[in-house]
């Protein structure tokens, strides 16, 4: 509240003139009531400017709920029933249009299991709060600054919208949430990313787009705290992105998305922390992938829906310096090289052991592909049925991360995926799911670029229903 002399001079002023009191008492009494009034009027100004400040920021909400069943079996006949799990997912979207060249993008994000009463992980940033089992942690999922620095050139610097791209519109009954096809990356990544959509193109709106990420990025720690200072010992994992898009001149076809995209990671680091073996962040080497996707809308006016998106993976492995050193430091051996544990190694037969951990944490020197098609059929009366395959080589791996809709991750399987679900529209904000997904993974440790990928016989099937509300 601003007080100043001008308006209590005024209020002497008017009351010495007006006053029916010409006590001093009644004065100061009018005095009062007046600076009062001019209080309330004020705060009312006030709330108003904080009211019309806050009205930028548009808030939206999107509440899921699922309920899963899983049927696990080996090769040599062992079986696992885990059924009736509960989960649920509630994001947060924020969205400010500040000025004519800048926009604010936000979206916070929890996960969490039914009757989950303690929860005693750690906090994983990689996870980002989307698996089904979850906890009590909000992640920031999504936080992006767009600004336009020329007519259809812009830069987005921030949290990514990296999560539910094309391919899983479908499936998910949503719009586009994503600059990067699903296949090509499902998880949530720091960048800053040039877009370039030029006029002379609007008729196939085409779109040309490059960044920069952080895909590791070493802290030095001390006790629960992570700071910035102290001596680098581990390199960062850096990450390069580079994309094109646009529509296919296909006339009747329908509307249509085309993209093609290409990342590279350099110096691909993952902290290995478990009981067994505390090493820290190790870097393993260098992975670049490329994925093709398209997908067509509503083909021919029918309504139906299809896509497909193909990917190519390939893994350089590094000299394996970084995991031979952490791995003879963690068991009090000191060393600079993996040519000195193996010389070592040579020597004395019981330090081979040490040689075949180290050798786990090496990528895989490998190449491999994965594609993902599916369809889907809206209905009359409301309803929509769908079917998605996903087949992905013996050394493939995928930047993604399980999710509610999706709790074992089928895009990074080894092996072969078939989907089938049926969609009931119960109005524009909600709908249920149905759902049977039957996974089958012919290679072990799928989900890692690393630790190789031994033949195995393993499928797994998910009975879920889910419910989703946005509004």
């Amino acid at each position: 509240m601003r007080k100043t002399p001008w308006l209590i001079t005024t209020a002497l002023a008017c009351n010495m003139a007006l006053a029916a009191d010409p006590t001093l008492q009644g004065l100061q009494q009018q005095i009062n009531d007046l600076q009062q009034r001019l209080d309330e009027a004020e705060e009312r100004a006030d709330e108003i400017e904080y009211e019309a400040t806050l009205s930028k920021v548009k808030f939206g909400l999107e509440f899921s709920n699922s309920i899963s069943s899983f049927n696990t079996s080996n090769g040599n006949g062992t079986t696992n029933h885990n059924g009736g799990k509960f989960a649920t997912e509630v994001h947060l979207n924020m969205n400010a249009r500040v000025n004519e060249r800048t926009k604010f993008s936000g979206r916070l994000s929890v996960t969490r299991g039914w009757g989950d009463m303690g929860w005693s992980k750690l906090p994983m940033e990689i996870a980002t709060g989307r698996t089904a089992d979850g906890g009590p942690i909000v992640f920031l999922e999504r936080a992006y600054v767009d600004y336009m620095i020329l007519n259809g050139l812009h830069a987005t610097i921030g949290r990514q919208p990296a999560t539910d791209g094309p391919g899983s519109n479908l499936r998910n009954n949503s719009g586009r949430l994503s600059t990067y096809p699903a296949l090509l990356v499902n998880l949530l990544g720091d960048a800053l990313i040039f877009t370039y959509a030029p006029t002379y193109f609007d008729q196939s709106q085409l779109t040309f787009r490059a960044g920069y990420s952080k895909f590791y990025q070493w802290v030095e720690g001390s006790g629960s705290n992570e700071h910035f200072t102290g001596v680098q010992k581990d390199s960062d994992g850096d990450l390069l992105f580079a994309e094109v898009e646009g529509k296919l001149p296909l006339g009747a076809l329908g509307d249509n998305l085309a993209i093609l995209s290409y990342i590279q990671t350099i110096n691909y680091s993952a902290p290995i922390n478990t009981q067994a073996l505390a090493l820290g962040p190790v870097n393993m080497g260098d992975i670049q992938v490329v994925n093709l996707h398209f997908e067509n809308n509503k083909m021919l006016g029918l309504p139906f829906s299809w896509f497909v998106s193909g990917s190519y993976f390939n893994a350089k492995a590094d000299d394996g310096d970084d995991a031979a050193r952490k791995v003879a430091s963690a068991n009090g051996i000191s060393i600079e090289t993996r040519a000195q544990l193996d010389s070592m190694a040579a020597q004395n037969a019981s330090l081979q052991q040490l040689q075949a951990v180290a050798d786990r944490l090496k990528l895989n020197n490998e190449n491999a592909f994965a594609i993902h098609a599916g369809a889907r059929v809206d209905l009359p009366l409301d309803f929509k049925i769908g079917y998605e395959f996903f087949h992905g080589s013996r050394y493939w791996y995928a930047f993604s991360r399980p999710s509610i809709h999706d709790p074992l991750d089928f895009r990074n399987t080894r092996g072969d995926v078939h989907d089938i679900y049926l969609i009931y529209q119960l109005d524009f904000n909600q709908f249920l799911r149905a759902s049977y997904t039957n996974i089958h993974n012919k290679y072990s440790n799928n989900g890692l670029a690393f630790g190789g990928a031994d033949p195995v016989d393993r499928t797994a099937e998910i009975f879920m229903l889910m419910y989703n509300l946005k509004f």
